[in-house]
């Protein structure tokens, strides 16, 4: 029987691990970029693209690893506002680990300039395409290249749908929780979710929608999820009292 886990009580995934972060000993990768030229979206100037097929990995990055990083055109989703940014730097990452990473704030210095990435909820095995967390763009730069992990947090039990408690029903106009136990479910109940696009985790962030009431067996709420799509997020887990 799968085990629910205990509430959480951050917006995004990203306060409770910088409480629960260890910093580690930066782990350095060192890794050759030939910058080049990508017609990704419809900039008006063309974006510098990063190839990474000549990767020299010096040292683990402790469970993550870099598949891929461009300048795109887009909507800027690591703080929620989905507003289009022309040359948001992003870096796909992968989770090579064998458990769920709940959080990892990652620098990558590139000669002088250091970027930096937040992740959160990705399934071992996955990728993610993460965006600059303060929305900078890749300017070329000469000199060497390094990825840091500055904090990292695993799920200590891996995160669960709660299944035998609650039954959930996505919708486009938000997301339908059922409560098919025998006892009253409470609150706060959330559920997290993530943009998910062919096979990729669309940005770091992990979002949330929840309620503040109890839910007595048998019973049903809609929750408010406005960056929600049936289509395009993938349901992560699910967290309540008790």
């Amino acid at each position: 029987m799968n085990k629910c886990l205990k509430n959480i009580e951050n917006d995004d995934l990203r306060v409770i691990a910088l409480i629960l972060a260890v910093i580690l000993v930066a782990a350095i990768v060192l890794v050759v970029v030939k910058p080049g030229n990508s017609s990704r979206g419809n900039a008006a100037a063309e974006p510098e693209e990063i190839s990474f097929e000549d990767i020299e990995i010096d040292a683990s990055t402790n469970g993550i690893s870099v598949v891929s990083a461009d300048n795109i055109l887009g909507m800027y989703v690591e703080d929620g506002s989905n507003e289009v940014i022309d040359g948001i730097f992003t870096v796909t990452f992968k989770n090579t680990a064998e458990q769920t990473l709940q959080y990892a704030k990652l620098i990558l210095t590139i000669g002088e300039e250091d970027y930096t990435f937040e992740l959160s909820t990705i399934p071992a095995g996955e990728t993610v395409r993460a965006m600059e967390s303060n929305r900078k763009s890749y300017v070329p730069s000469e000199g060497d290249i390094t990825l840091t992990q500055e904090n990292i947090v695993w799920f200590y039990e891996e995160p669960t749908m709660c299944e035998n408690a609650v039954e959930i029903i996505s919708t486009d106009n938000g997301i339908v929780v059922k409560n098919i136990s025998n006892a009253t479910i409470t609150a706060p109940l959330y559920v997290y979710y993530k943009n998910y696009e062919d096979g990729i985790y669309i940005g770091g962030i992990t979002y949330r929608a929840g309620t503040q009431q109890d839910l007595a067996a048998g019973e049903s709420t809609v929750l408010s999820a406005k960056h929600f799509d049936s289509e395009a997020s993938r349901l992560m887990f699910v967290t309540y009292a008790q």
